[in-house]
């Protein structure tokens, strides 16, 4: 049996699940600093199943620490940042356009030096080894812990990005190294910015999986610890200490994975609506459709592989004002709706007052008739059906704490919408379900190279990666290769993209 939680804004969920079926689940607030409800939700999970704790094979956890901390600019540690990108033009410096309070917290030092390679695997120059060794000892002299580094052309030959790695553990080893070929994609400053994030977040993330990792062994589990990504995988603890970054969508990753486990569909929308917005992605062959194009997180550019989801801002606890036939949605997200015990009004009351769902004390709700409150539900899911519509490609799966909120029909699409049993848990459901991913995404050069042969070898690191993250030896199976020829390039490359996943166990 595995245990899955997700530890959301407002609510954290917990179920309970063995193979093909969930045997329980909770839903508490969140509170505090999010994971110190952890220790509640494993005992109101084992209150509500019994399970016994040496039962219990693999416990999976979605949290939002890590982009939280992110966002709120906290938690985070100095970091330098050591770029490999001269004599190409120095354009853009390291940490240029980030928000002022975040670049702050992250120390602000940096260098750029000589080296990386063309897009054609051509070196820029040679390793510039004096001038990194003095940058080492201004970083040693700074007293900083953590170190990002990033080359021109990694994603083609992260030789610069090893070579400077293994310099470090020689003469400055108490420093952690982040390499950007381990953490983003083709695109320097997209893939330099999301390993800085990495480098400043490890050892926040240090702390808070050794916390959770107390939480439970005092709780009686051994059960080896897994963290939700941002594709739809886990990767064990040790390699979650190693790359916080892969975490940040991870909550959108798991609403879908477990919406296509809950409703048994490989394919299709997934409507995911919690207290604050409503998050529309794409199911195809039980992963979440995820992109590699450039987003922006707390304002800074990444390029890590995340789910395409569209975001719009409605959730149940939207705020609801007004009064007669005046009501309206305006600015504000309230954590309980009044039928909960909250003090205001918000879009779950409305719909406990039009019928659309039955939760908790409809008696605290304000007298309105309700054909009122219909009409204002309609107007909120109008905004829904409206995104919806512009997604559809196949079934039409709503899940989420609010996913009352969809409509039985939609516009435009000829099914009804799918609501599964369960499906207000459906992030922990995915978390729990969730098999361990690795990642490979590279450019290589194809002229004279059997290219059949370089797919065969990204395929091979792609499942080390996936045993490195905690896959069992022998479970690895490929869910995508994709090989596409870069034309635009002077030279023949090639970019190849390979995903493995295999099951928890003991890999390493």
């Amino acid at each position: 049996m595995r245990i899955g939680i997700d530890v959301g804004r407002s609510t954290t969920d917990g179920v309970l699940v063995d193979r093909e079926r969930v045997l329980g689940a909770v839903k508490l607030p969140t509170s505090g600093d999010h994971l110190s409800v952890l220790p509640a939700v494993i005992r109101a999970l084992r209150a509500a199943t019994g399970f016994a704790p040496d039962a219990i094979s693999a416990v999976m956890l979605g949290t939002r620490q890590f982009l939280d901390a992110v966002t709120q600019a906290r938690g985070l540690v100095p970091t330098a940042v050591i770029r490999f990108a001269v004599p190409s033009p120095r354009g853009l410096l390291p940490l240029a356009g980030w928000p002022p309070e975040l670049a702050q917290a992250l120390g602000g030092k940096h260098f750029v030096l000589l080296g990386g390679c063309t897009a054609t695997g051509g070196a820029l120059g040679p390793f510039p080894t004096a001038e990194f060794l003095r940058a080492l000892e201004e970083i040693d002299a700074a007293g900083i812990g953590d170190v990002a580094l990033s080359s021109a052309g990694a994603t083609v030959d992260a030789g610069f990005e090893r070579r400077a790695k293994q310099l470090i553990e020689h003469h400055l080893p108490r420093l952690r190294v982040t390499q950007s070929h381990e953490v983003g994609h083709v695109g320097l400053i997209g893939r330099e910015n999301a390993t800085v994030l990495n480098a400043s977040l490890r050892a926040l993330a240090d702390r808070t999986l050794t916390r959770v990792s107390a939480d439970l062994a005092a709780a009686g589990i051994t059960a080896p610890l897994y963290v939700s990504q941002n594709d739809g995988t886990v990767m064990d603890g040790e390699h979650a200490r190693r790359f916080p970054v892969a975490t940040f969508a991870a909550g959108s990753a798991n609403a879908i994975r477990g919406a296509g486990f809950l409703s048994g569909y490989q394919d299709g929308v997934v409507v995911d609506i919690g207290n604050s917005r409503t998050r529309i992605g794409l199911l195809r062959h039980g992963y979440p459709r995820t992109t590699v194009d450039t987003v922006r997180t707390a304002g800074v550019h990444t390029n890590s592989r995340t789910p395409d989801v569209r975001i719009l801002g409605v959730g149940g606890g939207s705020s609801v004002r007004g009064t007669g036939t005046g009501l309206r949605l305006t600015p504000g997200v309230h954590p309980l709706p009044r039928v909960l015990g909250g003090s205001h009004l918000t879009l779950t009351d409305i719909a406990v007052l039009a019928g659309a769902t039955q939760l908790g004390d409809a008696g605290r709700l304000p007298g309105f008739p309700g054909h009122v409150a219909a009409r204002m539900l309609a107007v909120a899911r109008r905004r829904i059906e409206d995104t919806v519509a512009a997604e559809h490609t196949g079934p039409l799966i709503a899940v989420g704490g609010a996913g009352f909120l969809v409509p039985d029909r939609v516009d435009g699409v000829a099914e009804a919408v799918l609501r599964p049993e369960g499906f207000a848990v459906a992030g922990a459901v995915g978390a729990a379900v969730a098999d361990v991913g690795g990642h490979v995404d590279r450019i290589v050069g194809s002229r004279g190279q059997d290219v059949e042969a370089l797919t065969e070898a990204a395929c091979r690191e792609a499942a080390e990666r996936a045993i490195a993250a905690g896959a069992a030896i022998g479970s690895i199976t490929l869910t995508d290769v994709d090989v596409v020829p870069l034309h635009h390039l002077p030279q023949e490359m090639t970019r190849i993209r390979v995903h493995a996943v295999g099951t928890p166990g003991p890999g390493r």
